[in-house]
């Protein structure tokens, strides 16, 4: 009798650790959804400035070929931190002498 007491309340503690790890999984998985879904978000939204950025370039600079590359945000082991998330212009002159020219710019 006394076997049967001792262990109907540790078979207990038991199975709450193991629903309360259950638990805890699930709420982190949601957590790493939400923030995946942020950045796919953000992401998307600084490639249409990107593409914005593109129709000025293309508008205001005639004489060059425009096009734009969206670099997004990466973690630098090094230094801990997001880097890039810029949008890089690429400006591709071609002169008449057949000489071409390639300037860059970052927004």
């Amino acid at each position: 009798m006394k076997k049967e007491t001792i262990l109907i309340p540790i078979t207990i503690v038991i199975g709450a650790v193991i629903i309360g790890l259950f638990i805890k999984a699930g709420i982190e998985n949601k957590q790493i959804i939400q923030t995946s879904q942020e950045k796919q978000e953000y992401i998307g939204k600084r490639k249409l400035d990107c593409y914005e950025i593109l129709q000025k370039e293309r508008y205001r600079v005639e004489e060059a070929i425009v096009s734009v590359d969206y670099l997004a945000p990466s973690s630098n082991p090094f230094e801990g931190k997001d880097f890039n998330d810029v949008c890089r212009v690429k400006y591709f002159y071609m002169f008449e002498d057949g000489k071409t020219y390639t300037e860059y710019a970052n927004y």
